[in-house]
């Protein structure tokens, strides 16, 4: 940020959170009190690593399109108060935030523990029940709220899988195979092979008795094999 006035002053504030596109903002009682209504704006160059919540000294001054900036901005105070474990207590879909319940927190005298789908770093939803581990950081209240929280063990339900329909050709061939299951031995599954593929050559069934030799090297078969099998030999319809 270009400056565009002398230095208003330094001032003693937090970190309120970081920008999409790298800025972070601090918060100061005594600016506002002065008149400014915005946080500090601190530019992604000169912030060097400082995340939610930790309390810096900092200079203010004016940019040239009238924004609150801060520059040579000193830690004094982290908010982290470490990594813990814990269960998803509540949690709203729509609105992306909820609660989790920690043991650990509630010894150090604090509440269930705010997450949030955007500061939490999810990537996607958590359920109520999922046992989670994340990173404690204390917010403007002095109130406990979660980062990075990664899902060890879910307690969503399954996901079902539904199957889709066969296709009509797909269908006739199924229905060919179903009528091939309890009637030819498993000794069938080779066709041309065995002793009863060359029983069938001698009897001389003709044209049908060839069709049946055939569909029975896949009547022993998984139906969903059997169908690419059969397709892969004799190609697709």
């Amino acid at each position: 940020m270009v400056q565009a006035k002398e230095d208003i002053g330094e001032f003693k504030g937090t970190i309120t959170g970081i920008h999409e596109n790298g800025a972070s903002f601090i918060r100061c009682e005594e600016l506002k009190e002065q008149g400014w209504e915005n946080d500090a704006v601190l530019d992604k160059e000169v912030n060097v690593g400082y995340e939610f919540g930790d309390v810096v000294t900092f200079i203010a001054y004016e940019s040239q399109t009238g924004k609150l900036c801060a520059k040579n901005v000193t830690f004094v105070e982290s908010s982290y108060i470490g990594a813990f474990a814990g269960a998803v207590k509540s949690y709203n879909t729509l609105n992306g935030y909820g609660f989790i319940d920690c043991d650990e927190i509630k010894e150090q005298g604090y509440q269930d523990v705010y997450v949030h789908r955007k500061h939490g770093g999810l990537e996607e939803d958590v359920t109520v029940g999922d046992k989670v581990t994340f990173q404690c950081y204390l917010n403007l209240k002095g109130q406990p709220q979660a980062k990075k929280v990664l899902v060890v063990e879910s307690a969503a339900p399954p996901k079902i899988c539904v199957a889709r329909p066969l296709s009509p050709a797909d269908q006739e061939v199924a229905d060919q195979i179903r009528n091939q299951l309890g009637k030819r031995p498993i000794s069938g599954l080779s066709a041309g092979s065995g002793s009863e593929a060359k029983g069938d050559k001698g009897k001389g069934k003709g044209k049908k008795g060839k069709k049946d030799k055939g569909d029975s090297a896949y009547a022993a078969l998984p139906l969903g094999l059997a169908l690419m099998m059969k397709k892969a030999r004799e190609g697709p319809y």
